[in-house]
């Protein structure tokens, strides 16, 4: 039992050093793993910066340019990669343009300062490539000159960035690891890729570096690849590739006849798209491992001894009290970890451990009972969230990206609308659906907005996959992760094609409405004033006539051309009153407001219109005697009086007809009126007065016609003064217009009439 003991505890010392040991072995091997990813981390950055030089930039569109210039561009490109591999010559002008350039002279810089600076070459060779994958600058000759058949550029191209495996290059004769970088221009498309072979002395000064650094004395560094090939060491006496093929799945441990022990680092991973399959290995001497533990053999197998003896004697003692319902509840502690609830705890027992017995049955059933409530509750909001996740599915297109803008999920919704299936989304950014409706700066103003933390809303025209446009209402926010840092952004979109397109139909109505709109009214400015034109001479000739200068006339003659003049009158009335019109609708009529005496301005009225209203056998009342001066435009008040004494003639009895006209004042008001003792308005057809054409349908007024726009007229002029008009009538009992001005204009309307005009 003692030997048993001592070799149990002799086993066990060992194993726990070989875990010690191999666990801090394994932080050292990955420690050197990770220096040697951040070289090339930093490499990439490096590369990455090259892909942003001005020089090179610039080189690359001038040789973008001149291909995309060629009817034939690629026959040409095709003869220089032939001359390039076989007839080789800088004499060549175009080989000479390659190597010797701006963007050549950039790249040749940063060869020779890494060279000065390390005694050798980090990148052994750089060169750059154009859209069309052909050299258009680099450090030395390259194998072929046509570089876009190339795993490496076609994969920089679309993924951004290439990292290779460890491998011999034949245009620079080192082994190397390729970084090849996607050259973008300033709004993100593809111009180019810049291919920068990092040397793999660079990787081997990194590792000797380490080792160096290292605390471990006796410790030597290998590199593996994934066939077990060692392709560095620091050991003078390495072991044999072949002892590592019995090491799968093992991070440390013994081989070459345990005389080596070793552990190994995980892979050089890069990103999430390039992983190096190459390990770092670190290698211990086992001797020095072990150098203690014989000298604690005796030490060991004394105090195994102690313990047996003293574990038998106490073991008699409490395993019938303590070992069995210790041993129970261990087996129900480990039924409760695992999730068994059914089975109940029952500790025969009444001192502490049937006290303890008893706790744990209760805990049983607690969790038991909690267990149940959480499964329910978990069904009642995983059916919620999957009819949540139905509805918007049946309604919206609902996209998930990554941090970067990389689509990581699409909803069936979404492919039905841009045409394109799951596979070809996914991977891909949400450009493949751009259109050039919206600008550069709509686009880089949602990134603003969103990776700020922002929900952007709008609206978005897409290209489904045939080419057809549509249009999306879209809502995009940010997700988060635990510690609130932005992980994800997800995209909730409605289709409103259809609605736009009404729109742009609508639009587009709207605007013919308007042009026809604009061509009515210059059609009746025109009309009008060719209509006004000849009523002059018809006017001279008539006068010229009826006075019998032109000759003697007879009196019946005179009494038709009396009826000539009335009509040319109304005519010009008529055409009068349509420009007007016209010069209201379009908010072009002007007035001129100066001072004037309103006793002289009703004064002239009353005897302008005494004649009339003596041939008419008519009434008229001037009730206007004050002695007020008014600041307002005298013509186009004159204007609406005339027009509201001729339409109240026109409604009154002959013979017994009375009009009166007057003023009354209030503070700064002036009220005018113009009232008869005509037939009246009912107070449904007064609501239309103002209406334009509108006539009120009497044989009183269809026998002196009208064109309908004179109180449209008024209507208009008064506002245009800032006033207002109105009239109060009752049928058979005659009617009164109403229209009231301030006497005073006021400064800062007038200010305002004068800027709106301006800008009309």
């Amino acid at each position: 039992m003692v030997g048993a003991v001592g070799i149990i505890s002799i086993n066990f010392t060992k194993d726990a050093l070989m875990k010690l040991e191999g666990e801090e072995s394994i932080n050292l091997s990955n420690e050197i793993r990770q220096a040697v990813v951040n070289d090339i981390k930093y490499r990439v950055l490096e590369s990455k910066e090259l892909a942003h030089q001005k020089t090179i930039i610039a080189e690359i569109k001038k040789s973008n340019s001149f291909f995309n210039s060629l009817p034939e561009s690629e026959l040409v490109i095709e003869s220089r990669d032939d001359q390039w591999r076989n007839n080789f010559s800088e004499d060549l002008d175009f080989i000479e343009q390659v190597m010797n350039n701006p963007a050549s002279d950039t790249l040749n810089e940063k060869i020779k300062f890494y060279s000065n600076e390390n005694n050798f070459d980090i990148f052994a060779e750089i060169f750059i490539t154009n859209s069309h994958g052909v050299n258009i600058a680099q450090t030395g000759k390259t194998t072929d000159y046509l570089q876009s058949d190339e795993l490496w550029w076609q994969t920089a191209m679309k993924e951004d960035i290439h990292i290779s495996q460890f491998n011999y290059d034949e245009s620079s004769g080192v082994y190397s690891i390729d970084i090849s970088q996607r050259i973008t221009d300033e709004s993100g498309n593809f111009i180019g890729v810049v291919k920068a072979v990092l040397n793999s002395e660079e990787l081997f000064y990194v590792l000797s570096e380490a080792k160096n650094a290292s605390t471990e004395i006796n410790s030597e560094i290998y590199v593996i690849d994934n066939k077990n090939d060692i392709i560095f060491t620091t050991s003078d006496n390495p072991f044999l590739s072949s002892e590592l093929n019995n090491f799968e799945n093992k991070k440390f441990g013994l081989i070459d006849n345990d005389s080596r022990f070793i552990s190994i680092s995980d892979s050089l991973f890069v990103d999430s798209k390039n992983d190096l399959e190459l390990w770092i290995i670190v290698e211990h001497d086992p001797q020095e491992i072990f150098v203690n533990v014989e000298s604690l053999v005796f030490v060991i197998s004394i105090i195994s001894l102690i313990v047996t003896i003293s574990a038998i004697g106490i073991g008699l003692l409490i395993s019938r009290s303590i070992g069995l319902p210790l041993h129970k509840l261990s087996l129900s502690s480990d039924k409760l970890a695992k999730g068994i609830l059914d089975e109940g705890i029952q500790i025969d027992s009444n001192d502490e451990l049937g006290e303890l017995g008893k706790k744990f049955e209760h805990m049983r059933l607690e969790l038991k009972s909690k267990n149940e409530d959480l499964k329910n509750e978990l069904k009642i909001r995983a059916k919620r969230l999957s009819d949540y996740k139905n509805a918007i599915d049946k309604h919206a297109l609902v996209s998930i990206t990554d941090k970067d803008g990389n689509i990581i999920y699409v909803n069936e919704k979404f492919c039905d609308v841009s045409k394109y299936n799951a596979e070809e989304l996914i991977g891909n950014n949400h450009r493949i659906l751009k259109s050039d409706y919206h600008t550069p700066e709509f686009y880089k103003g949602i990134w603003s907005v969103i990776s700020k933390g922002g929900v952007w809303k709008g609206d978005i025209k897409n290209y489904a996959k045939d080419g057809s446009p549509y249009w999306v209402k879209s809502i995009i926010a940010p997700l988060y992760d635990d510690v609130g840092e932005i992980i994800e952004y997800i995209a909730i979109r409605t289709d409103i094609t259809s609605q736009k397109m009404t729109e742009e139909k609508l639009s587009s109505a709207l605007d013919e409405i308007h042009e026809h709109e604009k061509m009515k009214d210059e059609f009746s400015s025109m009309i009008s004033h060719e209509l006004k034109t000849p009523l002059t001479p018809i006017r001279g000739y008539v006068e010229l006539l009826r006075t019998k200068l032109a000759g003697p006339v007879t009196d019946k003659q005179v009494e038709v051309l009396g009826r000539i003049e009335n009509n040319v009158e109304r005519l010009e009335r008529l055409i009068g009153d349509v420009l007007d019109s016209q010069k209201l609708d379009l908010k072009k009529m002007v007035f001129s407001k100066k001072p004037f005496m309103l006793d002289n301005f009703m004064n002239k009225l009353t005897e302008d219109f005494t004649p009339v209203f003596k041939e008419k056998e008519i009434k008229l009342v001037c009730n206007c005697k004050t002695n007020l001066e008014m600041d307002s435009d005298e013509v186009r008040l004159r204007q609406v009086m005339d027009n509201l004494i001729r339409n109240a003639i026109d409604f009154v009895p002959k013979d017994t007809g009375v009009i009166e006209i007057g003023i009354n004042t209030e503070k700064d008001i002036v009220t005018f009126y113009v009232k008869d003792n005509g037939i009246g308005i009912s107070q449904e057809n007064i609501d239309k007065l103002f209406t334009k054409f509108y006539q009120v349908d009497t044989s009183a007024r269809r026998k002196h016609g009208g064109t309908g726009l004179g109180l449209v007229i008024c209507k208009g002029i008064i506002e245009g003064l800032g006033g207002k008009i109105w009239i109060t009538s009752t049928e058979g009992d005659g009617t009164t217009v109403f229209f009231s001005i301030s006497k005073k204009d006021n400064p800062f309307k007038k200010a305002l009439d004068t800027f709106v005009k301006t800008k009309i």
